[in-house]
């Protein structure tokens, strides 16, 4: 039979096929139907592919891998699948840059002590660059593990428009969870800079003092990295 209710009224005794016999089987059926209606939804949220809004967003607590401001269903449902695929880079310079550019951090660039920068493209392909030493410090030890995370200028368009957020800030905060999280464990996350106007003199090498292709000075931003 197509459903329980159906079912139930062909099948009930003769006695039971009355009008209030048979409304009462119709009740009892439509009950059985709603109950089978949503175990097949149940189970169609075990797949991404039909899951709705809601389990999206129990999956992505489970593969740990959030939402993003820019994501729609559909790119985070995509995202979601792809979850294999992109935690296997968990722990190298591609994932940490991989995981801010879907956040919407696309210019995000890791600067590491001993003068290597690490960024990503618009086509997601990691560009290794050298930088001029002293562009930034890492304290008295600049031990070869330590990183910084830096925002070169021009900023991501919300920041422009609404401002650097501060350090501290919830959004600050996020960034760093988001870093410590896909960083190696053995790399030590000094602080993020922002570079609110202006560049930072020595990135990339190829500023020249005097060239016109850099700025001496500008504003910068400083999130530091709670323990």
């Amino acid at each position: 039979m197509a459903t329980f209710k159906e079912f139930m009224v062909d099948t009930a005794p003769s006695w039971l096929g009355q009008s209030r016999g048979e409304a009462w089987m119709r009740g009892l059926g439509d009950g059985k139907d709603a109950a089978l209606a949503a175990l097949k939804e149940a189970v169609k949220m075990r797949f991404l592919r039909y899951s709705s809004t809601d389990a999206l967003a129990e999956v992505g607590l489970e593969r740990q891998l959030q939402r993003s401001i820019l994501d729609t269903d559909e790119t985070y449902r995509e995202r979601l699948l792809n979850a294999w695929e992109l935690w296997p880079w968990a722990g190298t310079p591609y994932g940490v840059l991989g995981a801010l550019f879907d956040q919407g951090y696309t210019n995000a660039q890791l600067v590491i002590a001993k003068g290597v920068v690490f960024s990503m493209n618009g086509s997601r392909e990691l560009v290794t660059s050298t930088y001029t030493p002293g562009a930034f410090t890492f304290g008295s030890t600049p031990y070869w593990s330590k990183f910084i995370l830096y925002f070169p200028a021009p900023q991501i368009a919300r920041w422009v428009s609404g401002g650097v957020p501060a350090n501290g800030s919830d959004e600050a905060l996020a960034v760093i969870a988001l870093v410590k999280k896909w960083k190696s464990a053995h790399s030590y996350f000094d602080r993020a800079v922002i570079q609110a106007t202006g560049k930072t003199w020595g990135l990339p090498v190829t500023q020249v003092w005097g060239a016109g292709t850099g700025v001496w000075g500008g504003t910068q931003v400083t999130w530091t990295v709670p323990n």
